[in-house]
This record gives structure tokens, C-alpha cells and sequence, in this order.
């Protein structure tokens, strides 16, 4: 029997698919996979359809965070809002660099200005404020927490976790992290390795250009999905700028918290 569409309701949250592979394309794939939360009454439903199988209100619901660019090429993802720019990746990398008039270069923002790749660094060095001895102590802190940890690699951590929550399909929240990390009952998942986290035990004995890229490797997410600055530049050997500092700065988190079991 086909699985009957939603007739309205509210969408709780998403909770993965394939759709998510590519959800910037100016056409969605209505062959995509989406799963979702929805309210439904008092309580709620998990929604597992084909996108072009759903109904209008719940397409529109689950394309809200990715609205269409102005120049009607590419739809705008949280990683181009997340510095203020707001246009897609298309255009980014179109722009021209306030400091040095290149034309056509994928840029960054910093400050007020638009900054190319070439200029990024020094821009940094002339704007960018030190971090508060708080935030500098919490990432030593936290790197120490997680050493202490029984390491697992990402296959050995989903099979304990399968093991923990008795399912066989995990919720999206624990899957696909890259390293989890277990003590006294409670499963952490970062995108951190050991190795990283030895180096970041001495963030606060770091300076300039080294602390910067340090503090990338902790600020800059999203940590699921290969696409934070840690694992494009040191895991998969990407070159990319590094990005500014957040504003306003808050205290990063080195991992989450997934179970307490």
C-alpha cells in the first residue's frame, strides 16, 4: 500500500536523505529522499517520501533555509549567510576584492570589506582581535576532556552506538561523525582526531598565524559531512583561506554530546 502524504502540519525538524546531498541546486531532485519530523495533532510523525512526493506546504517548509539566490543561478546555503555576504557561491566567487581590485575571485568578508584569498591573511592580521583567555582555556580544556576519552573511529563508534540505542538505523545526530569518543557512559562525536586534539592542548601557547588556524579548526562547522575548514585543509589537503573569527564570539564546542547511557 503507498504510504499516504501528509495532509498539513508543521515541520518539526529535519532528520537527513539524500535530498540534503545538494539541496543549493536551483531545481530540487524530486527524486531525492527526504526524512522528517512533522507535527501532526498533539503529537508528531516521521515523514520518509520522495521530495517531488510531498506536498506543497512541506517542499516549501524544508526549502526555507536555502532561499534562491538574486542572481537566479544557485540557491544561498548557511555557509554563505554565515559571514554576512547572503549570496550564493556562484556570485562569491565572482566578486572583486576590496583591497586588491582583482576581478572575478572567490572572496570572504571581513569587517565591511570583500576580500580575496591573496588577501585574506593580512586583512585578518590588521582586524582580527585575540581571543578572550576564557575561549582559550575552554579549547584546551575540552581537547584534554576528549584525550581522556576511549578513542573510536567513525564505523567502530555507529556499530556501539547501534548496539546502545538497540536500532539498526541510526538518528541523524549520531551518525556520520568522523571520530566519537566514549568515558563514564556518554558518547561524544567530533570532527576532530586525536592527533588534532594533541596540537590544540597547546592553543594557548600558540600566536598569530598558528593560533588562527587552530582556532579554525574549531569555530568553522558545519562538523558533520566533510565540510568544515578542519577536514577540507588537514584530512582531504584542500587550500582555503582561513576564515575569520565569528562575531560575536562564543565558547566552540570540540564535540557533541550524543548519549548517556
Amino acid at each position: 500500500m503507498a504510504r499516504k502524504k501528509p495532509e498539513s502540519g508543521k515541520l518539526l525538524r529535519v532528520l537527513g536523505g539524500d535530498f540534503f546531498d545538494n539541496p543549493l541546486a536551483l531545481s530540487p531532485d524530486r527524486r531525492a529522499t527526504v526524512r522528517c519530523e512533522i507535527e501532526r495533532g498533539a503529537g508528531s510523525e516521521v515523514v520518509e517520501a520522495k521530495f517531488g512526493k510531498l506536498q506543497t506546504w512541506l517542499q516549501e517548509a524544508i526549502l526555507a533555509p536555502y532561499p534562491l539566490c538574486a542572481c537566479g543561478r544557485r540557491r544561498v546555503g548557511d555557509i554563505d549567510r554565515r559571514d554576512g555576504y547572503g549570496r550564493c557561491v556562484l556570485c562569491r566567487n565572482e566578486e572583486t576584492c576590496d583591497v586588491c581590485d582583482d576581478q572575478r575571485v572567490r572572496i570572504a568578508i571581513i569587517g565591511d570589506q570583500r576580500v580575496c584569498p591573496v588577501c585574506v591573511t593580512r586583512v585578518q592580521k590588521d582586524t582580527q582581535p585575540g581571543l578572550p583567555s576564557e575561549i582559550v582555556g575552554s579549547i584546551r580544556r575540552q581537547a584534554r576532556e576528549l584525550l581522556a576519552c576511549a578513542y573510536l573511529t567513525s564505523e567502530q563508534g555507529m556499530v556501539v552506538l547501534q548496539a546502545i540505542l538497540r536500532k539498526s538505523r541510526l538518528p541523524a545526530y549520531a551518525s556520520g561523525w568522523a571520530h566519537y569518543y566514549v568515558r563514564e557512559g556518554v558518547v561524544w562525536g567530533s570532527h576532530l582526531s586525536p592527533g588534532a586534539l594533541q596540537i590544540l592542548e597547546h592553543f594557548p601557547e600558540a600566536a598569530g598565524d598558528p593560533q588562527r588556524l587552530m582556532a579554525a579548526w574549531v569555530f568553522d562547522g558545519p562538523w558533520r559531512g566533510g565540510q568544515d575548514f578542519f577536514t577540507q585543509t588537514q584530512v582531504m589537503g584542500r587550500s582555503r583561506p582561513v576564515p575569520p573569527l565569528p562575531n560575536p564570539l562564543h565558547e566552540p564546542q570540540l564535540a557533541a554530546q550524543l548519549v548517556n547511557f
